[in-house]
Parts: C-alpha cells; sequence; structure tokens
C-alpha cells in the first residue's frame, strides 16, 4: 500500500499474510528514483531481510512411544523435529528422577540428518539390546536462543476446560550459530577470493564482526583479520567475501571463519582448503647441453640436464626442451645455405635428463621451461653450457649415380677411345666440409670374374701408384686374393673446382692442395699418405692399357674433429673393357695437346662456338657503351652533370635529365597532369601508360602527393607525455583532426590516442584511422590496449576493421586485444567477451561483447573484421580478395553504428588504401564518370599523415578501381546462382563458353598438383613425386589407351619396382562414372608404406567438358572425402596437364566458397558455362540452401 504526507515523504509497506517459509522469507529490496529530470538516473535503495519462523514440532517413531524388542536383537528409535531456527537434539535416557545423556559407543550410536531448513530427525540405533538398556528415552529438542515463543495455557476439570491463556517467552541470547557455508568464489597465483553465508541465526545478538584466520601448509598464520559488519547495509547482508593478496603461487591454505556479538562468538567453521592457481614456473637451474660424438657408429649424440626450478610456482607436470639449430653448408647445387630448424621435446615431472641423436656438422642452443598448470613456465638463460657444435661426419650414403662409361670418337660413330670418364655429382656438403675428391681407378686381372678378387668394402684396398698397377700383367695362374688386384689415385679435386666429367687417361692429372695432403692420416705399404703425395707418380692419370677391364671408386676426404681426417667410398663401378684403338694423342705431348685430343669433335665444335659467342657478347656490349656515351652528350647540354650508369640508361631510353622525373616536368606540371580527374572509361588506358618503364609515371605521381599541409600541427603528439604512446615516431594524429578521449583528472595526456578522424565520399561515412594497440610496455612504447577500447566505447564504435597480423616477420606489429578462450579484462575498467568466430579463406569475422566492468552502462555488440592477407609496405597479391573484404564490411555497417575504426600497424600504409579504395567505390556506385585518385589519397592525407604508405600501395588502389570498374561485383548467392545463369545465358546467347580466363582458387588449405599424363619414360619420376609429397587421393581425368591424348597404363597389375619405390596393387573398384583403385607405395631405403587412392573418370570422353554435372559432383565428392584425414595435395593429371586438370581444380576451389560463405564468384574461370551448371547441382544435391541465414 503507498500512502503520501505533507511535504515530500511518501509511504510504502509491503504486507504478507500467512507467511510460508521457503516462500516468503529472504531479501527485500526498496527503490526509489528521482523525479526530477536532472538526475533521472540517480537510484537509492534499501534491503530487509525477512525470515519465517516454525515453532518446534517433535514426531517419534514408534508413535505411540513403546518399542519391544526381543534380547540380542537390534532397537532403532527415531525423532523427527521440524522447526526454524533449527533446534539442537539431543537424546536423553531417565535414571530415577534424573536425566542422563546417552552415551554413544560402538554398539549405541546416533545419526543425524537434515531434510530441508526446517526438517531434521535423529535416529538412535542399539545393536544388540540388553537387560540393561531397558527404560524411558527422551528426545529433547533446544528451544533456539533469542527466539520469542508463543504458549497457549488452560485447565481441564471434570466440567471441562477454561479459556486459553496467551503468553508469549523470550529465550536467552547465545553466541551465533556456527558458519557452516564457506567457499572459494576466485583464485588467481596470488591471489584468493573466499566467501561465506550469514549462519542461519543469530541466537539473539546481532553480529558485530567476522574473525579469519589464513595459514599455510606448514600452519604458519599468514593473515588474521577482522570484518567490522555492526552498522549500515553490510549488516543485513547474507553474503561476505574477503581477497588474500600477494600469495604464492599453487599453494595450500586453511581458511577458517567464524561469527561473533556481544556475548562472544561462534565455533571456527570447517577448515576450507584453498589452493591458489599456478604461475609462470621460474626456469630450472643449471641447463647444461653436451655434445658426444661417436667414433665407432659415425653418430653424434646429446645429453641435456638440467636442475629443479628455484620456485616452480605450482605442481611440476613435465619439462619442455627446445633446441634451436642452424648449419651452414654447401649443397649439392653449389650453393651456400643455411639450414635453420626447431626441434621440441615434452618431458615427464621426474625426468631432469634428456639423451638424443644429434644432427652433425650443426649448432645447437637448448632452451627448457618448467611445465606446471598455467603452462609452460619461463625459458631458461642462453650460455655457453647451453650451446654446444656437433662433429661432422662423413656423408650418409654416396650419389647412385656416381659411374664410369666409355668415350666414344665422336657423335656419328660407336668406336670408343681408350680413355674413359668417370660422371662424378657434387655432394652435399651438410655433414661437413669436403676437402677432396679422389677417383681411384683399378685395374682388373685378365681372367674371367675377375671383380671377385676385390674386397667387399673399397677401404680396404691397397692403393698403390699407377707405376705399380702398370708394370705387369695379372694372368690367371697369380694369386686371386686381393692384394692382387692394382688399384691408383688417378685425379683429385677440391671441393671449389670440381668437375662432373672427369676424364682418365689422358696424362692430365689434377691434384688437391698441399694443406690438405699435409694433414692426411692415411698409410699405405707402411708410407704416410701425404708422404707419397709430395711424390709426382702418386696421382698420375697415365694411359690405359687396351682390351683391359677397369673399375674404381671415388672418395670424399672430410676434415673431421680435431682436424682430423674422414673418408667415405661409394661402391665399386661397373667394370668396362678399355678399346683396342690409340689415343689421339701421345702421353708426353703438352697438356693442353691431351686435353684436346681427349674431345670428340663435337665437343671441339662446342667449345669453339661458345668462345666466339663471347667474342660477340663483348662486341655489342663495347657499342651499347659508345651509343649511349653519344646520346648523353647530345642531351646534356651546357649542364655540368655526372651521370651513373643505371641514370644514364634511364635518361638515354625515356629522354630525362634525372634518374626520376623528366626536365621538362617541374613540380608545378606533374601536379598538373597528375591532379587531372581521369575518364572512368579511360583508367585502363592510363594504368597501362603509367605502368611503362617500371612504373616510372606511377613513381612520380607518388612523389607529388603532398606530405605536410601548412594548416596542420601535431603538438599533442609530440608532447612528452603521448610521445611514448606512438608506436612509430614518425607517425602522428593531426590536433584538428584526432581523436580525443575523455580525460582522466589528474593524468596528463589521458586525452591522447594515436587515432584520426577520416571522412569518406561525400561525408556518408566517418573512418577512425588507428595506430595498431601496445600490449607490451617498453622504455620506449606506453601500453595503450585501454586506451582503444575506451576509444571504441566513448566514440559508440561497432564496427573494427584490422588489417595487419599480430606478428610479420618475426615483429610484432600489434598486440591482441581480445581473448580467443575466456573473457578477458581491460585495466578493471572494461571486458571483452568473445562471442563467435567464422573464418574465411583471406579474413575472421569475429563479434565481441564490449562491457563495463561495474556494469554501469549498456553492453556493446561489436564486429571485428580481420584481413589476414596483407604484409606490410606491400599490396595484397589479387585485387579481388580486398574488394570482397570490403563489401562484406559494408554489408553488416550502417551509419548509426558509429565511426568505423580502421587499422593495421601503423594506422597509415594499409588503412589508407583500403579507405582510398572503400571511398572511390562509393564515387563509382554513385555513377560518376570521373575519378581522380590523387585528389582522393591527398584529400586523405590532409586528414592522417601518410596514408598510403608505398608506392606499390598506390598502385594497388588503381589496381582494385580499375577491376571494380571493369567487372563490379561478380559474386552471387547461392540461392540466387540458378537466376543469375538463366540471365547470363540470355545475355551471351548461349555462347557462355567463350569467356576463358585464368582461374584464382578460393582456400589455401586445399592444394593440388597438376601435371601432364606420366609417358613411359617418365612412370619413375612420376611415382616417386607421389612418394616424395606424401599423395594420398590421385586423379586420372583422361582415357586410358595409347595415342597423344590419351595415358597409358602407368599402375601394376600386382606390384613392381621403380628407381626409389615400389608399387603395389591392392584393390580396385568399379562404378559408374569412376574406377577406384588402391595402391601402397613403398620408399625402398626407409621402407615406409603410404596408402594411395587413384580415381579414375570415366565420363569425361571428349569435348572440353564432361558428358554430366553430376558425373563430376560423384568424383569431386569421393576425392575431397579421400583426402579429408591429410594436407597433403590432390595430384590431377590429364593428356597436357591443362583445360581438364584446371577444370577440376577450379570447381573443387568454387565449392570450398560455397561451403565457407554460401556464396560464389565464378568469374574469370574457364569452362564458365559448365562451371554453371555443375554448382546448381552441386547446391541442389547438397541441399545448401535449406541451410538458414548465415550467422557471424
Amino acid at each position: 500500500s503507498y500512502s503520501h504526507s505533507s511535504g515530500a515523504t511518501n509511504h510504502s509497506k509491503l504486507s504478507v499474510e500467512c507467511a510460508a517459509q521457503t516462500v516468503h522469507d529472504g531479501l527485500y529490496v526498496c527503490n526509489a528514483r528521482h523525479t526530477n529530470t536532472s538526475q533521472p538516473n540517480t537510484l537509492y535503495t534499501q534491503a530487509a531481510n525477512v525470515s519465517i519462523f516454525t515453532p518446534i514440532q517433535i514426531n517419534t517413531i514408534p508413535e505411540n512411544g513403546i518399542l519391544g524388542e526381543n534380547l540380542e536383537s537390534n532397537g532403532k528409535l527415531i525423532c523427527r523435529v521440524k522447526a526454524y531456527p533449527k533446534a539442537a537434539i539431543k537424546w536423553e535416557k531417565l535414571v530415577g528422577n534424573e536425566s542422563v545423556a546417552v552415551e554413544v559407543d560402538g554398539r549405541v550410536v546416533i545419526e543425524n540428518s537434515e531434510n530441508d531448513e526446517s526438517s531434521q530427525q535423529s535416529t538412535l540405533s542399539i545393536e544388540t539390546v540388553k537387560r540393561s538398556d531397558n527404560g524411558s528415552y527422551v528426545c529433547r529438542a533446544n528451544l533456539t536462543p533469542g527466539a520469542v515463543y508463543g504458549f497457549r495455557l488452560a485447565a481441564i476439570n471434570s466440567m471441562g476446560r477454561s479459556e486459553w491463556e496467551a503468553m508469549n517467552i523470550t529465550m536467552q541470547s547465545d553466541v551465533p550459530s556456527k558458519i557452516s557455508e564457506v567457499h572459494i568464489f576466485a583464485k588467481t597465483n596470488e591471489t584468493l577470493l573466499i566467501g561465506w553465508k550469514r549462519p542461519t541465526h543469530d541466537n539473539g545478538a546481532q553480529i558485530t564482526h567476522y574473525s579469519m584466520t589464513l595459514r599455510d601448509s606448514q600452519d604458519f598464520l599468514i593473515s588474521n583479520q577482522t570484518l567490522d559488519v555492526s552498522s549500515g547495509a553490510i549488516q543485513t547482508r547474507n553474503n561476505y567475501m574477503i581477497m588474500f593478496p600477494s600469495l604464492i603461487a599453487g599453494s595450500h591454505y586453511d581458511f577458517q571463519v567464524k561469527a561473533c556479538s556481544a556475548i562472544g562468538c561462534s565455533e571456527w567453521s570447517d577448515t576450507l582448503d584453498a589452493v591458489t592457481a599456478d604461475g609462470h614456473s621460474d626456469p630450472p637451474r643449471n641447463v647444461k647441453l653436451k655434445c658426444i660424438y661417436d667414433i665407432d657408429t659415425n653418430v653424434n649424440n646429446g645429453t641435456v640436464v638440467w636442475d629443479l626450478p628455484d620456485n616452480a610456482r605450482g605442481v611440476i607436470v613435465g619439462y619442455n626442451v627446445t633446441f634451436e639449430a642452424f648449419s651452414t653448408y654447401r649443397n649439392a647445387n653449389n650453393k651456400k645455405v643455411i639450414d635453420q630448424f626447431k626441434e621440441a621435446f615434452e618431458l615427464s615431472a621426474n625426468e631432469t635428463k634428456l639423451n638424443l641423436v644429434l644432427k652433425p656438422n650443426t649448432n645447437y642452443t637448448v632452451r627448457v621451461c618448467t611445465i606446471n598448470k598455467s603452462g609452460c613456465g619461463l625459458l631458461s638463460h642462453i650460455t655457453t653450457s647451453t650451446m654446444c657444435e656437433t662433429s661432422t661426419t662423413t656423408p650418409f650414403q654416396m650419389p647412385s649415380s656416381i659411374r664410369l662409361e666409355k668415350v666414344r670418337i665422336d657423335d656419328k660413330s660407336d668406336k670408343t677411345s681408350r680413355l674413359l670418364r668417370v660422371f662424378v655429382p657434387r655432394v652435399s656438403e651438410r655433414n661437413g666440409v669436403i676437402l677432396c675428391y679422389k677417383v681411384i681407378i683399378i685395374r682388373l686381372p685378365n681372367y674371367p670374374n675377375a671383380t671377385q678378387a676385390l674386397p667387399s668394402s673399397p677401404n680396404q684396398l691397397n692403393i698403390t701408384t699407377y707405376s705399380e698397377v702398370h708394370s705387369h700383367i695379372h694372368s690367371p695362374s697369380e694369386n686371386a686374393d686381393f692384394y692382387s688386384v692394382g688399384a691408383y689415385v688417378a685425379e683429385e679435386y677440391n671441393s671449389d673446382n670440381l668437375i662432373n666429367n672427369i676424364v682418365i687417361g689422358d696424362g692430365f692429372a689434377n691434384q688437391c692442395t698441399q694443406d690438405y695432403e699435409n694433414r692426411s692420416p692415411r698409410r699405405m705399404n707402411g708410407e704416410n699418405e701425404s708422404a707419397l703425395s709430395l711424390s709426382s707418380d702418386y696421382i698420375f692419370d697415365g694411359s690405359l692399357l687396351p682390351n683391359t677391364n677397369y673399375t674404381g671408386f671415388v672418395e670424399l676426404v672430410v676434415l673431421g674433429p680435431n682436424h682430423t681426417l674422414m673418408t667415405k667410398q661409394s661402391d665399386y663401378f661397373a667394370p668396362i673393357e678399355t678399346s683396342s684403338l690409340s689415343l689421339k694423342a701421345p702421353i708426353n705431348e703438352s697438356s693442353l695437346s691431351i686435353f684436346f685430343s681427349s674431345l670428340s669433335e663435337s665437343a671441339n665444335g662446342v667449345l669453339f662456338g661458345t668462345i666466339c659467342g663471347l667474342l660477340l657478347v663483348l662486341v655489342l656490349l663495347l657499342s651499347v657503351l659508345c651509343f649511349l656515351k653519344r646520346k648523353a652528350s647530345e642531351t646534356s647540354g651546357s649542364d655540368d652533370e655526372r651521370l651513373g650508369l643505371t641514370s644514364l640508361i634511364r635518361r638515354t631510353v625515356n629522354g630525362h635529365r634525372n634518374g626520376h622525373i623528366p626536365n621538362h616536368m617541374n613540380i608545378n606540371s606533374i601536379h598538373k597532369w597528375v591532379s587531372a580527374p581521369i575518364p572512368i572509361h579511360k583508367l585502363s588506358v592510363v594504368f597501362q601508360e603509367r605502368h611503362l618503364n617500371s612504373d616510372f609515371l606511377f613513381q612520380a605521381e607518388f612523389e607529388s602527393l603532398p606530405e605536410k599541409f601548412s594548416d596542420r600541427t601535431t603538438t599533442a603528439s609530440d608532447s612528452p607525455e603521448n610521445m611514448s604512446k606512438n608506436r612509430y615516431p614518425d607517425i602522428k594524429s593531426y590536433d584538428q583532426t584526432r581523436v580525443t578521449l575523455n580525460a582522466i583528472e589528474g593524468t596528463p595526456g589521458s586525452d591522447y590516442i594515436n587515432a584520426d578522424f577520416v571522412e569518406g565520399y561525400r561525408r556518408r561515412k566517418l573512418f577512425i584511422c588507428a595506430q595498431g594497440p601496445i600490449q607490451v610496455i617498453t622504455s620506449f612504447l606506453l601500453k595503450t590496449v585501454n586506451d582503444f577500447w575506451r576509444m571504441i566505447y566513448e566514440q559508440k564504435c561497432r564496427v573494427i576493421v584490422m588489417l595487419t597480423g599480430i606478428e610479420e616477420q618475426g615483429r610484432i606489429k600489434c598486440s591482441q586485444y581480445w581473448s580467443e578462450d575466456q573473457p578477458k579484462e581491460i585495466s578493471n575498467q572494461f571486458r571483452v567477451t568473445l562471442k563467435s568466430v567464422r573464418k574465411f579463406s583471406d579474413y575472421i569475422i569475429r563479434r565481441f561483447l564490449l562491457e563495463k566492468v561495474d556494469g554501469s552502462e549498456e553492453s556493446r555488440d561489436i564486429l571485428h573484421f580481420h584481413f589476414v592477407m596483407w604484409r606490410d609496405f606491400l599490396a595484397p597479391e589479387q585485387p579481388s580478395w580486398l574488394l570482397r573484404f570490403i563489401k562484406r564490411v559494408n554489408e553488416h555497417y550502417c551509419p548509426d553504428m558509429g565511426p568505423i575504426v580502421v587499422h593495421c600497424s601503423a594506422g597509415v600504409g594499409r588503412t589508407g588504401t583500403f579507405i582510398a579504395i572503400d571511398s572511390l567505390m562509393a564515387q563509382i556506385n554513385d555513377n560518376s564518370t570521373h575519378i581522380n585518385i590523387f585528389e582522393c589519397v591527398s584529400h586523405l592525407r590532409h586528414q592522417r599523415n601518410h596514408l598510403v604508405q608505398s608506392v606499390k600501395q598506390y598502385i594497388f588502389v588503381y589496381r582494385a578501381v580499375m577491376e571494380y570498374i571493369e567487372f563490379g561485383d561478380t559474386e552471387v548467392e547461392i540461392c540466387h546462382l540458378r537466376d543469375h545463369y538463366r540471365h547470363l545465358k540470355d545475355k551471351f546467347d548461349a555462347n557462355i563458353n567463350a569467356i576463358m580466363a585464368e582461374f584464382e582458387g578460393y582456400d589455401h588449405s586445399l592444394s593440388f598438383i597438376v601435371t601432364q599424363d606420366p609417358m613411359e619414360h617418365t612412370v619413375n619420376e612420376f611415382w616417386w613425386t607421389i612418394a616424395e609429397q606424401n599423395v594420398s587421393t590421385l586423379v586420372m581425368l583422361a582415357e586410358l589407351g595409347d595415342g597423344q591424348s590419351k595415358c597409358h597404363c602407368y599402375w601394376p597389375t600386382e606390384e613392381f619396382d621403380c628407381e626409389f619405390v615400389r608399387v603395389k596393387f591392392v584393390a580396385e573398384d568399379v562404378t559408374q562414372f569412376y574406377i577406384k583403385r588402391v595402391f601402397d607405395v613403398t620408399h625402398k631405403k626407409t621402407n615406409d608404406c603410404q596408402r594411395v587412392t587413384q580415381f579414375q573418370f570415366l565420363s569425361w570422353k571428349s569435348g572440353v567438358v564432361p558428358d554430366s554435372t553430376h558425373s563430376l559432383i560423384d568424383l569431386m565428392d569421393v576425392s575431397l572425402a579421400n583426402n579429408t584425414q591429410t594436407s597433403s595435395p590432390i595430384v590431377v593429371h590429364c593428356s597436357g596437364g591443362g583445360d581438364r586438370s584446371s577444370l577440376f581444380v577450379a570447381f573443387a576451389s568454387l565449392i570450398q566458397q560455397i561451403k565457407c560463405e554460401e556464396r560464389v564468384d565464378v568469374f574469370q574461370t574457364a569452362q564458365f558455362d559448365f562451371l554453371f551448371r555443375s554448382l546448381i547441382d552441386y547446391i541442389e544435391s547438397h541441399k545448401l540452401c535449406d541451410s538458414g541465414d548465415t550467422q557471424l
């Protein structure tokens, strides 16, 4: 009921009749609000706690109060009490005229239970009843201290009952009840927030305070606090909490609380075991890495040991050991490369040592972190003890292409000379530096099976000299063991001067450097090899005997540990018998004569042609230089100008006097032609003109853009308190356009953020260009994430466009100002919660909920558009990517959503490019006949400096606008695809197949290898590619058979061996549209086996498209389904690797776009008509139009 008295006093009364417990008890709040419009949001509250009391009611079982049990049996008495506040129940036994408390032992047991807040039950159980158990038992429920009970009393005689006399009795007050409900509300690695519930009854005396204790696991008192609740609204609260800061992470604490009144304090609550969350652990101590080379196994082993961290800040669950390694070496292509890699291992908590095999010739650095429930802690420091370098070793294997072959006299004849040739490919020096390549020739005895005289390994062979090997002729009568085999060093080459084809028997020997030879430890015939190396007879490539079998091998000499030398030998060459023909020149002629005599006529012709070609090129270069000098003198005039070669060439070709801008084009003339509007229909022609000569005119136009304005200042950005808020010192905000935050009292510069308001086309859209928020505080930068979200909230922005990655090329470009897994609190002011995420091929859309932590104002829905295919200072590869992204942003934006926040890293390059393209698209949509890109960017720079930061971005603006003018919006929603297709069919008069262009794929996660059909001589390479690329799906689009346009059978019916792999047929399944074959491909050296499934398409007999759309859809479904469990590419092949394969890949990519975006872009795709029909059938067969609207 409401009432109003004089003045400004109003009364409100809430009455409850027939109050019932659990229905009407609880906290009641009275709210009042000012009617004065100057303070419409001021709210006043007053709370009152209402308790409903229930008088004590006692019932017993048996109800008559008599229990009869036999001796040695079990007896049970039950007492049920209903009361609120709850009563304390006691069992007593009458002994004479006194009541004695029942003694509980193993035979007599009392059990108490609670049904609800006002119902209790107490059970007295007696096992093995004895005669001494006989008697009267009393169940006593004590009245609640401080409670008021009402009684009625009446007298009864033989005439009847008197009138009732009512009276009240107030029980004596007592200390509060014991607190029974204690909980942990929240915890961090250093903080505990513990709460408890007010006792059910204060027992007649008002609770004045709560006492609390917190002890650690060693029972040491950490905190002893008192919470005063004697006055104010806090006295009426039901729930209380307290925070304990500065605790130790991952530690156990015992908490107790008791309520106190003027009479005294209650019992302590039951102990609450509270554990702080784990924190980031300290790094492990004494981390040591040791590299050990095992000379017997030629293997480098590594051992890492460490000690426990000083402070684990929690329970250790394991360790993470990360190796960072690099090696610089010369590869098999004679190029110096750097091999950098990382390896990580996770170990259990009881392991503090790791043994593993390391790569040779590699510098390793190890870092270890301790893992607890919070994740991986701090990494161990890098010291000399955590680094080591593994020893070099010989290559693990020699190239199989090393071979010995005959030398033909000429190309027209099969006749061979007595010369031989060894093909020696360069070997990768990944395992160690190769000092020398040795070619060792072995003369075999002249009897059958002479190779049996060779030892099993070439390193067991006794190497002598050319003279000894050819001093006598072996015969079958001589000993056939390996000591009768003659071997000598014919050639030696350093790694720097190695040639692949080495001629043997030409009398022209090469020798490794003396420095290497002096360190060689090899022994032969009791002499040091180094000593023999000094003899000219040791390395000699003399003439070979006619009709004699020769073999040999290649030996590599590698610089080993401690400057020792290690050797690695190839397999023996296949034996070759020399010709009976004599040499073309005697051995004693000059070296040059011997060299030319070893060449065939064709080889001499090639050499002569090469020399003549080089002389011709030299003459042409001299002529060009003379011409350039003459042109320079003609155009130089009276200017005393000295030109370099680059400027000279540029000036000669273009007629310019300097390297950048034509002499007749001063700044005013340049500004005149660049600022002229361009007719929209001529933009492509203008683009081509300015694209000539390495974008010369684009460069001149970009350099003419204004960088400073007389009416723009940057005082706020340059102030000392704000300079550290600028991510880049040269990117500042104009005072005239900057976004001003609400100032925080007492904090200078609190109104500053590096962001500017920028207007779009005809002020129809307002942007905020901002730098990427800064998260980490350094000596040069201050944290600006809070300022960023303040700006979003104060400016009522609902759309954020992010054009940068968090990290690019190892550098932080922008902080991640949101959390992907849980709400993120920003400086105890804002809370940002990620509500949904949708990932597309080149962008991500997120939806955030932004709210104040204190809940003082309404929350906001924020749409976050993140473009991920744009690197700093560059431009996206395809304009269509960014045009599609801009379209998505505009589809979800309307003017009442506030300014659009656009940011990259600095907030000028990519940000300016985005806004420029968006503004020019709006102008084109406004049916403008001319556009002026130069003036558009200049206007944007007048609002924020350096917008569109590089010439590549400026050119990209032209490209994007040109593509938008030429083709417009080519996307079609999937449910409108059929209507769009019919419209195009009518427009192009059923000749839609004439549209041909290159196709741009959609989903970067789906990759293909497109190739031609394997030919008979390329089957080995084809299956080797399948094994190397770990391919699991193979699509064959050609017909099987003979002929240029058909594919022969390149797979086995059972099993066959290729050069490096073994292919085994497993199964075959024939369907209406394709044949499915399964193969097992095994790598011979590693014995690794992989399952490959081939789909041979049967519905493409002829023509440029398949026989039906449904057949291609069926093939696509099974191919993509077979490849879902792997990230390996799908191999697609047809006769030329062209039309059919490109159609298949285009269709697969369009399907990925349909599934992801529910719209499709068939623009610039070959076989236009067929793809449209296939997509329509695919959408209908998979019922994709029935999925409803897309939710962000």
